[in-house]
């Protein structure tokens, strides 16, 4: 059996070569987002059982029923890059699950939100990002970093808007208008489409599509496309 300090220096390794081995393959080649990825270590934002999976270029099944994934730092990567973000821009990030996309965008310099509207995994998140701001930012107050709430993912967060973008963190079908709502004029809304186009498709707030590349991902919870019924 490895020991505990092993198993740290190993994960560290995982981690530099995450960068190497997946994010630079695949076009992600932003100084900024490879030092966040770098900075963050998402063995904090997991369960045990899932720790040494951390970097393994695969979505995590976090929870059975409902079913809900992490998806992996590659993918979470290309949505990031797909954004081209700059520093103090103001991103909410829907579906953010055990909280490690909260802390990326922490370590990005922008104006984080995001909602979760799972309790069991709201309240993970709010445990792991303290012990990430007491390692690493010596702060008790996770108000003054970002702000998050556990509430349904369609609904966003209308009072804090606009937004500069989105970050959706699942499959999709349907973008809700409520979320479209949300955006500044130019702003973004990022996610891995299961309908056409598929893959990774930016949404500008009048519901316009622009495919950048392709990926799949499990759905999220409220952006299943409805079904129709006629007599």
């Amino acid at each position: 059996m490895p020991s505990p300090s092993s198993t740290i220096v190993d994960l560290a390794q995982a981690r530099r070569h995450f960068i190497k081995g997946q994010l630079e393959p695949q076009g992600v080649h932003d100084k900024s987002l490879h030092h966040a990825f770098t900075v963050v270590p998402r063995e904090l934002f997991l369960e045990p059982r899932l720790q040494p999976l951390a970097y393994t270029d695969e979505d995590l099944l976090l929870l059975p029923t409902p079913k809900r994934f992490a998806i992996s730092p590659r993918k979470l990567g290309k949505l990031l890059a797909a954004l081209n973000l700059k520093r103090n821009e103001k991103v909410l990030f829907i579906g953010f699950n055990t909280g490690y996309s909260i802390a990326i965008g922490q370590e990005l310099g922008l104006k984080v939100y995001g909602v979760e509207e799972h309790s069991l995994l709201f309240s993970f998140a709010l445990d792991a990002l303290q012990t990430y701001l007491d390692k690493f930012y010596d702060a008790r107050n996770i108000e003054d970093y970002f702000l998050i709430e556990e509430k349904k993912h369609t609904e966003g967060l209308p009072e804090h808007a606009p937004y500069d973008a989105i970050v959706v963190q699942g499959g999709i079908e349907t973008v809700p208008q409520s979320l479209l709502s949300q955006l500044r004029p130019m702003g973004q809304l990022v996610c891995i489409s299961e309908n056409n186009p598929k893959g990774v498709v930016l949404y500008d707030a009048c519901g316009h599509t622009r495919s950048i590349c392709f990926e799949k991902s499990a759905l999220l919870q409220g952006f299943e496309k409805q079904e129709i019924f006629t007599l």
